[in-house]
């Protein structure tokens, strides 16, 4: 029986936002800025609420905003006519954070030059078979907390279409 996060045959299969993770780690442009392994400052959902400093920044949160199935008549997904027939459109939102807005937009940049354009496998061994990712969307701005420190963010939409 098939159970969720498992293929037909019972094989564990990988979620796209762990292959996202394992793909910054091993890109090294990126996992020079935020770490890599266990260390990585990369965060699903939010940033930790610790005050922002050198040891914890720069940093990356992600999350999955949507998620679209290509479905046919038959109830599955897959085989239908879409951009990308037979694949899962996933929209992740990147929040890439830094102390400067500078710090913010090297690693802004280093995330769109890996990602902008991508397609094959995305993860290492076992990894999700990725047919396209492209930025949709940038966003830029600041939080202040009431002294002098302002925490520079850059915003990214990436749109994925994978198998699943």
């Amino acid at each position: 029986r098939q159970g969720p996060g498992q293929d037909p045959e019972g094989e564990s299969v990988m979620r796209i936002e762990e292959a996202l993770c394992r793909f910054f780690d091993a890109t090294s442009s990126i996992s020079a800025l935020v770490g890599a392994g266990a260390a990585a400052r990369v965060y699903p959902s939010e940033r930790p609420q610790a005050k922002p400093n050198k040891s914890n920044m720069p940093a990356i949160v992600y999350h999955r905003i949507t998620t679209a199935r290509d479905m046919t008549h038959d109830g599955g997904a897959g085989g239908g006519g879409g951009v990308y027939p037979g694949c899962t459109q996933v929209r992740i939102q990147l929040d890439l954070y830094g102390l400067t807005d500078s710090g913010a937009g090297q690693l802004a940049e280093a995330v769109r030059l890996a990602l902008d354009g991508f397609k094959g496998s995305m993860g290492g061994s076992g990894g999700v078979d990725v047919q396209a990712a492209f930025i949709d969307d940038e966003q830029s701005g600041f939080e202040n907390d009431g002294s002098d420190l302002k925490l520079h963010w850059k915003q990214m939409d990436l749109m994925i279409w994978h198998a699943e």
